[in-house]
């Protein structure tokens, strides 16, 4: 292979690092590049890759590590798994977790357990194999007790195998599947013999500690990054239909669609389910519950009755829908807003019965395809799909009016509230430009809840709660109390990635107590609140960086210096003592100059 593939390759990496404005080297950016371009089927966004990255000094041979449940992203970032945990408030938060999963995978279940390995080199070498080899073999070996580990390998590498043992350990009894995916990206291409072997052995290594595993190993090099990185999403669906339409107008059609049909417009050329289109659904797949269950054994059973009948069917928003024949519609940027379940059920039913798609099938879906107006429409018809069934409370919040107004008013400071998942990365905006509704609502529990140790373990837990959501996405907050605390917590993610004498995830741990600790010095107290929040200006907090990164740093190394610790409600309190202390000091010397 000609040095073309090595080249070009090396140049995307640069003009991609310089036009996302990233400031980690070109060596550390090739671990997330890889990782953006091997999950894109995944669809994650930019802040979920990152939260993937273990890479750094004690990785064990893994520069990024994801956990999949049936296709699911787990954040095992929000796990506190330990084999000793004395802390009350974090056992119950495990638990917590646990069951949350225990209850949503029932059945059918699949981990997969994706694992990168990136080298900037011309070649594939036998090392990073071989430090996976020792590292695996340890990590996944069950009789181990991984504190036993802790001065060998850092603590995001403890953290994301011990939330693994505790999935698999607790899903076991359901007969899971675990895949486990080993990549190893280079700017290689061909592969020594040697290097096969030692990814042989690393298989059987894996395969040999966790039963019902399966485990691949693939050579990623340079002309298949530039392939994948090229790929681009399709955003143009045909969608066949039994029967001519019915439409009053070009932006709303009624429509039957043969379930097989369904299937393949809800899946790829290799039968994989396209997650872009589902992304804007309020209520992710709830696992084998009792409507889901249904679904499911109408779909196996009732074969002589028509699926329509005895299903509400689907809803699907557009930004445009063409009808190229009276039997076929091409959507533009298809979103499944209503029928998830449906479409996971009949996704399901012809990923387990493979054989069934060469029969024929004449059973239906209804279907019906909306252009919204506006995107207040929009959010109208996601909330009256989505009113008939339970489902958590957290999920309609992106459709409150003031998601909407904080979107509008951040595009004016030249942010981009990212309200439906990806569609501003999607958009070409740079990761620090784009605000998620989680890092927002992280950067809102740690300054106005005072609970920076919430926002680095368990955010989501709050937004269920409605009364400090209310709390949170007041509509009587002022707008610039959204933007000055977002911004000045990307502020803070970008100047403190690497704070002297830590590594990139210790600074990590720690970003949104120093966001807190920042506010608490601007406002001179330790309960900073939307009042008083919403009446300092940039530069009064800005100038209290640097003391806040001094007092937190010294603090969680003192501590133990590690998540564990950034997820302490101790940490914070002895944190507040020290804010506390600070401003009365301050108090007093000004006192005296006066």
């Amino acid at each position: 292979m000609s040095n073309n593939a090595h080249i070009i390759l090396q140049q995307i990496i640069e003009d991609q690092r310089k036009d996302l404005e990233i400031t980690q080297t070109v060596n550390k950016f090739f671990g997330n590049f890889s990782a953006i371009q091997l999950l894109k089927n995944h669809e994650l966004s930019y802040e979920e890759i990152e939260k993937g990255d273990v890479d750094g000094s004690l990785d064990g041979g893994i520069d990024n590590f994801y956990i999949f449940i049936n296709g699911d992203l787990i954040d095992w970032n929000c796990f506190d798994i330990s084999e000793s945990q004395s802390d009350k408030g974090d056992s119950e938060e495990v638990t917590l977790n646990i069951n949350y999963i225990k209850e949503k995978y029932k059945k059918n279940i699949e981990i997969e357990i994706i694992l990168i390995q990136s080298k900037l080199e011309n070649s594939f070498n036998e090392t990073p194999i071989t430090k996976l080899k020792d590292s695996l073999g340890n990590l996944l070996n069950l009789d181990n007790n991984l504190n036993d580990f802790n001065q060998r390998y850092n603590s995001p590498v403890i953290e994301a195998f011990s939330a693994f043992r505790a999935i698999y350990l607790n899903l076991i009894s359901r007969r899971c599947d675990v895949l486990f995916n080993i990549f190893y990206t280079s700017k290689g291409s061909e592969i020594h013999p040697n290097v096969r072997d030692q990814a042989n052995e690393l298989k059987s290594i894996i395969e040999s500690k966790i039963t019902n595993t399966k485990a691949e190993i693939s050579f990623v090099g340079a002309q298949r990054l530039i392939d994948l990185y090229q790929k681009i999403p399709n955003t143009d669906f045909e969608l066949n239909l039994v029967e001519n339409t019915i439409s009053n107008n070009s932006s709303s059609y009624i429509c039957l669609v043969n379930i097989k049909e369904f299937f393949r417009f809800i899946t790829d050329d290799n039968q994989i389910l396209v997650k872009h289109i589902f992304e804007s659904n309020v209520r992710d797949y709830q696992g084998a519950n009792n409507v889901n269950s249904e679904i499911s054994k109408t779909l196996q059973d009732n074969k002589t009755e028509d699926f329509w009948w005895l299903n509400n069917g689907v809803t699907i928003l557009s930004t445009q829908v063409t009808p190229r024949t009276n039997k076929q519609l091409i959507i533009q940027n298809p979103e499944i807003v209503n029928g998830l379940q449906t479409s996971s059920e009949i996704y399901r039913y012809f990923k387990e019965n493979p054989q069934i798609i060469k029969d024929d099938e004449s059973r239906n879906v209804l279907v019906r395809v909306i252009v919204p107006s506006s995107e207040e429409v929009r959010d109208k018809i996601i909330k009256a799909t989505n009113s008939q069934t339970q489902i958590p409370k957290s999920s309609l919040r992106a459709t409150d009016p003031i998601h909407r107004q904080i979107e509008t008013y951040l595009k004016t400071k030249e942010y981009y509230y990212d309200r439906r998942k990806n569609f501003y990365k999607n958009e070409g905006k740079k990761p620090k430009q784009i605000i998620s509704i989680p890092f927002m609502s992280q950067c809102l529990i740690s300054v106005l809840m005072q609970k920076p140790d919430y926002a680095r373990a368990r955010p989501s837990s709050l937004l269920d709660d409605d009364s400090s959501y209310n709390l949170l996405y007041s509509e009587k907050t002022p707008l610039n109390v959204f933007y000055i605390v977002s911004h000045i917590g990307k502020k803070i993610e970008a100047l403190y990635r690497n704070i002297e004498g830590l590594e990139s995830n210790q600074s990590s741990d720690i970003k949104f107590h120093i966001l807190y600790s920042v506010f608490c010095l601007a406002v001179k107290s330790h309960k900073p609140n939307v009042g008083n929040v919403d009446k300092i200006n940039e530069e009064s907090v800005l100038e209290n960086i640097d003391e806040a990164v001094k007092i937190v740093r010294k603090l969680y190394l003192e501590n133990g210096g590690n998540n564990k610790t950034a997820k302490s409600q101790k940490f914070k309190e002895r944190l507040i003592n020290e804010i506390q202390e600070v401003i009365k000091k301050k108090d007093i010397d000004f006192s005296v100059v006066t």
